[in-house]
């Protein structure tokens, strides 16, 4: 506290005493506002008169606001309140997570933004730092993703926000970490992303070619075009693609192949094979979402078969 308190010993009319060089007296932090709990004072917070007058060198209220006093007291004295002051941040020494991200889903920004508070060294939001520069990176990656959007931000009235960080794939556990000159590192609480929900009637599914031998061979690919209601693709989506709806239900078709998670354009692919011939009607699911059904064609392979002989 800037300048330093004073308070002067005095007899019992109010005349000082400046022989007293013995009363010890203390100090407490209290406030002027009705409810108001007063901050905690660290410090010297006792001190011995010199000439009548005690001196506190070091007295620190560690916690920001207004309406507060300091109230005096030693043994055997009438105490005494000092008229009220306030406490104002002090520099930025430290940065907390102030807004912790939560699910959120693939290729979405993360919600809630996540928000890194610049503070004093008591923990205090210091309003007027204007000024760090914070970058965000991922500190758990449990798909090894990329994270995406503005990830250097600065601090504005002693916060910086990141509106706009999206991750590209599913997975449980992935956490933020904030950086900034001279102030550490601080980590953000684990969040899980999850994949979006195809829209059946943006997504698309196409067959090519719909027509195989059933030989188990010749293959056939179901490229599945994963787009969300909002039209934005499926990136990252797990391939929890099922076919359904095989027909006839003693079926030959084969899945040879679910491929990779969806690509940036929501892009899965499914190679399918057969071994008894017939007309199989299938229906995509994804998410729980049934797609547009596909047809597939599988002919019979004949072999043919020549005299021996010479030709």
């Amino acid at each position: 506290i800037n300048p330093a308190p004073t308070v002067q010993t005095a007899d019992a009319f109010g005349n000082p005493e400046p022989g007293d060089n013995a009363t010890v007296v203390s100090v407490t932090i209290g406030s002027t506002v009705a409810g108001a709990v007063a901050p905690n004072a660290i410090g010297t917070l006792t001190a011995t008169a010199v000439s009548g007058v005690a001196t506190f060198g070091n007295v620190t209220a560690i916690k920001v606001g207004t309406g507060y006093d300091l109230i005096f007291s030693a043994p055997g004295l009438t105490g005494v309140t000092s008229g009220p002051f306030g406490v104002i941040p002090g520099y930025t020494a430290q940065m907390t997570v102030l807004t912790q991200p939560g699910q959120t889903l693939t290729q979405y920004p993360i919600t809630p933004a996540p928000r890194i508070e610049m503070d004093d060294l008591y923990g205090n939001r210091n309003t007027n730092d204007s000024a760090t520069v914070v970058t965000v990176a991922l500190g758990v990656n449990p798909t090894q993703a990329t994270l995406g959007g503005t990830v250097v931000n600065t601090a504005v009235n002693g916060v910086v926000s990141f509106p706009n960080l999206t991750l590209p794939l599913t997975g449980s556990g992935y956490t933020l970490k904030a950086t900034a000159p001279g102030l550490g590192l601080v980590q953000t609480n684990p969040f899980d992303v999850v994949s979006r929900v195809p829209s059946p009637t943006l997504s698309t599914c196409v067959l090519t070619p719909a027509l195989i031998g059933a030989d188990g061979q010749q293959t056939s690919t179901l490229t599945l075009t994963l787009i969300d209601a909002s039209g934005v693709p499926c990136q990252g989506s797990p391939l929890a693609a099922r076919l359904l709806g095989f027909n006839p239900s003693n079926h030959g078709v084969n899945v040879s192949s679910y491929g990779l998670p969806a690509d940036a354009n929501g892009v899965v692919t499914i190679t399918l094979t057969a071994t008894i011939p017939g007309t199989y009607t299938m229906t995509p699911i994804v998410s729980g979402v049934d797609l547009t059904p596909v047809t597939l064609n599988a002919q019979g392979v004949f072999a043919k078969h020549y005299p021996a002989g010479l030709y």
